[in-house]
């Protein structure tokens, strides 16, 4: 084989390669450009409470800003989050706040035991069977927040850590 042969397959096989990234990377981006979208409103979900019982967005309070915390009980940051919810539940008391996780149920009565956060109103423990939270709402790391206000639009989506004053501040700054 010629060298100016080998030179055509090399560079046939680059571009190929360049334009297959190129068209990954695009088609990568509109997923996330979709899922941005969906997720400027509380999209539909259906979850399970740890009384079993359904649990969708037409469950969540209607006049109140919603928080959404999708945790799992062995993360140490999902740990110091609910801590954190925990020591200064009483400025939250207006705001609807959803643990959600993927975990069995027997773990996230535990964890909302453990803290107990299971004996307040407007905080639910809610558990996904069906494992959607991780392409309906593009979970990719615990905790994951979703902060909405009280007409169920996005303010916020934050991976990590999140402290309550932050979350205070957002919900202050776009009322």
């Amino acid at each position: 084989m010629s060298r100016k042969s080998i030179l055509f397959v090399v560079l046939t096989f680059v571009l190929f390669l360049l334009a297959f990234m190129g068209y990954k990377v695009f088609s990568l981006s509109q997923q996330k450009d979709a899922i941005e979208q969906v997720l400027q409103k509380v999209p539909d979900f259906e979850f399970l409470t740890t009384n079993e019982t359904s649990f969708n967005q037409t469950s969540i309070d209607s006049n109140t800003p919603t928080l959404f915390v999708f945790f799992n009980s062995e993360c140490d940051f999902c740990r110091y989050e609910v801590q954190d919810i925990k020591v200064n539940i009483k400025e939250l008391q207006d705001i609807e706040i959803l643990f959600v996780s993927t975990e069995p149920m027997a773990d996230i009565i535990g964890f909302s035991e453990e803290y107990n956060l299971n004996q307040h109103q407007n905080i639910h423990f809610l558990h996904d069977s069906t494992s959607a939270i991780y392409s309906l709402f593009d979970l990719t790391s615990y905790p994951y927040i979703l902060i909405y206000n009280k007409n169920k639009k996005l303010l916020k989506r934050h991976k990590g850590q999140l402290n309550v004053q932050a979350i205070l501040r957002v919900l202050k700054e776009n009322d």
